[in-house]
């Protein structure tokens, strides 16, 4: 067997380096971003649309990028306070599950791998179910 386990997996073959390294790419990013004036286009085409911020970028993992982008979350999603949450986490689950009850196959991933943790981080932050 193979010591270099990136020999072992089976990853797509693309014209962009699959290594993360997101703590060195970060400001290239912006400043490509930025030299694009993204953040005007977005913000001219949603000028009508309601006003809703979740976050402002990917999450890290490592270093200070991830502490100050963890760090507003920490109150919202503590484990205390998502325990209490834990029944209505069940309630969603279920609803989740019971509107599929009957409808043939399902794709695991997009009906309930991410359905249920968004209608439950959308009421946690308040946002309306609908977005």
């Amino acid at each position: 067997m193979s010591a270099n386990y990136k020999d072992t997996l089976l990853l797509p073959k693309t014209d962009f380096p699959m290594k993360a390294d997101l703590v060195k790419r970060e400001p290239e990013r912006l400043a490509k971003w930025e030299a694009a004036g993204l953040y005007r286009k977005v913000l001219a085409a949603r000028a009508e649309a309601p006003l809703f911020v979740l976050h402002d970028g990917p999450p890290f993992a490592n270093g200070d990028v991830h502490k100050r982008r963890r760090a507003p979350m920490v109150r919202t999603f503590a484990y205390k306070l998502m325990d209490g949450v834990r029944p209505r986490v069940r309630e969603i689950a279920a609803e989740v599950i019971e509107a599929h009850r009957g409808k043939g196959p399902v794709n695991f991933l997009d009906d309930f791998g991410r359905a249920i943790p968004a209608r439950i981080i959308a009421e946690i932050i308040g946002a309306p179910a609908q977005d």
